[in-house]
């Protein structure tokens, strides 16, 4: 097939630099693939009382409420609520939630069903607002967020 030594040693070179080529590239792309996943982005309002940070999937990372928000009217704010992961047995995923920063309630998300419930019994408009939330995050991930917030 090679009519010399010259064109086998020449083959070898292109496959190993070929080969090398393809190595640099995948280095390259995962560690772009980590900058991506360790991006993040925060918004503020304008008047200063709520600042929100989102990781690379767009979900909370952080919100941070300054004191003159306790002292808002809810109706110029909409609808805050926020929930954060908590310790649960294997078969539950449950969440505290509240509006602003009062986590005041208990969601229980069975993991497997994705069926949701309230520990209170009062599954309300805040409820079901951060229960959608939570639960497209998880179909869109694979995991459940750690928190979450829902805002209108």
């Amino acid at each position: 097939m090679w009519a010399d030594e010259a064109a086998l040693d020449a083959a070898a070179r292109r496959l190993d630099e070929w080969e090398s080529s393809l190595a640099a590239r995948a280095a390259r792309a995962r560690d772009l693939s980590a900058r991506t996943q360790a991006l993040t982005g925060t918004a503020r309002s304008a008047d200063g009382l709520i600042e929100v940070t989102v990781d690379a999937n767009g979900l909370l990372a952080d919100l941070r409420l300054d004191e003159r928000v306790r002292h808002s009217e809810s109706s110029d704010m909409g609808m805050m609520v926020t929930a954060r992961r908590i310790e649960a047995p294997a078969d539950e995923v449950r969440y505290e939630f509240g509006f602003e920063d009062r986590f005041d309630r208990i969601l229980v998300i069975d993991p497997q069903t994705l069926q949701a419930r309230v520990e209170d019994g009062d599954f309300n408009a805040a409820a079901s607002a951060i229960t959608a939330k939570i639960v497209n995050a998880r179909r869109d991930r694979g995991d459940f967020p750690q928190r979450m917030l829902f805002a209108s």
